[in-house]
């Protein structure tokens, strides 16, 4: 085996700039493989979370009678223990008239519990609402941009108590949300300002992902018992950007890349095969046997892959980095309010080493049978005109279907 390795360095080390070429074709391709494996998973989850429409739970509970009411952290705990269920926290919605200018606007007031376990509302300017914060409020960026209010100024809200001044503190993307304006303040807050200290009007909860709908409303009504009822669902019909779409064209374009170096493989060694016909007669005309033949030009294809996938990973995770860093700066609307994070994903890893050193083995097989087949009397016979056209054919066809694949 040594000496088919030492055989297969020098016959490479002669070739210098075909093996480069060809080590950069699988570089090329396990780069953008596990480039973009480790890129999407972070941008489908921006994407899912951009195309969200802010505070919008997967569904929303509610006493059947429509009025507000007492719940404790036990309820919550039952709640919680629902198979299926993510998170689940009180809320209490009202709306009213806001002051603003010369007209009156009407709002719908959201209190959140925000040391719960659910919070839907998430600031991407300015800052978000703390626990046990008196007097601040989160602003959608719809209303904000209408009044002409910005961070740091205070909105007059009219309560039991008479009007009082919110400071704005943070301001929300509600792109794509349709109907009332809403305002964020913490449930205590908004307890405050409709004299409803310590009740909820609705209790919001999120789904796990790829959890049933229907056999999680079940269970979750099965635990609040008879009084209460299921809402409607609160998410966004049309998505900013298609997050399968996405990732569809980028495994193309990946799997286009492996595919372009499997047929450079494939047609450096099948001209490497074709040139070292006398080399391979001799080495079967001292001895070798077709399966060593075979596996010299398979080694040549493995260590060519090998090293391509080594140079690509490194590669393809700055890829991964330059990939994310592109998209905040072409979609900024929709990912620049978002942090994307690169992670290292074991099932990445592993699918760009697969298809890096297995792409090259598959493509050298075919070059390797043909060197491995061939007698040593027709390997020292010289082809002939017609002999050389069929196989430039067959050989190109194989290529053609290498890319078509």
């Amino acid at each position: 085996m040594m000496s088919l390795i030492i055989l297969t360095l020098r016959y490479m080390a002669g070739r210098k700039l075909r093996t480069a070429l060809t080590t950069l074709s699988i570089v090329f391709g396990v780069m953008m493989v596990y480039g973009n494996s480790t890129a999407i998973p972070s941008v489908r989850e921006a994407l899912r979370r951009a195309n969200a429409v802010p505070g919008s739970a997967d569904l929303r509970l509610t006493m059947r009678s429509g009025g507000a009411f007492v719940a404790d952290e036990a309820l919550f705990g039952r709640l919680q223990a629902v198979e299926g269920v993510e998170g689940a926290a009180g809320v209490l919605r009202r709306r009213l008239s806001v002051p603003l200018g010369e007209n009156a606007l009407e709002i719908e007031v959201i209190g959140i519990d925000v040391a719960g376990r659910l919070n839907l509302y998430r600031a991407w300017e300015g800052r978000g609402l703390l626990a046990d914060e008196r007097g601040a409020a989160l602003l959608p960026s719809s209303l904000a941009g209408l009044a002409g209010l910005r961070v740091g100024e205070r909105l007059p809200l009219p309560t039991t108590s008479g009007l009082r001044f919110f400071e704005i503190v943070g301001i929300f993307d509600d792109r794509g949300r349709t109907g009332v304006a809403q305002i964020v303040l913490t449930l205590a807050e908004a307890q405050a300002v409709f004299g409803l200290e310590g009740q909820i009007n609705a209790i919001e909860v999120l789904f796990e992902a790829g959890a049933p709908g229907e056999a999680v409303t079940a269970g979750l009504l099965e635990t609040l018992g008879p009084d209460y009822r299921a809402g409607e669902e609160f998410k966004v019909e049309t998505p900013l950007l298609d997050e399968d779409l996405v990732t569809a064209i980028n495994g193309f374009f990946s799997l286009m890349a492996l595919a372009v170096g499997a047929f450079l493989i494939f047609n450096s060694l099948r001209t490497a095969v074709a040139e070292r016909r006398y080399d391979l007669a001799l080495l079967r005309a001292m001895g070798a046997e077709s399966g060593q033949t075979l596996r010299l030009v398979l080694l040549e294809s493995l260590l060519v892959g090998t090293a391509g996938t080594l140079i690509g990973l490194p590669l393809g995770y700055a890829f991964g980095l330059l990939a994310l860093n592109t998209v905040i700066q072409i979609y900024p609307m929709i990912f620049g309010h978002l942090t994307l994070t690169l992670g290292l994903d074991g099932g990445a890893l592993l699918l760009a080493v697969g298809l890096g050193i297995g792409t090259s083995l598959l493509a050298g097989y075919l070059p390797a049978r043909a060197a491995g087949r061939v007698s040593p009397l027709a390997l020292l016979r010289p082809a002939t005109g017609q002999q050389s056209a069929q196989t430039t054919r067959r050989e190109l066809l194989i290529g053609l279907g290498l890319l078509a694949v």
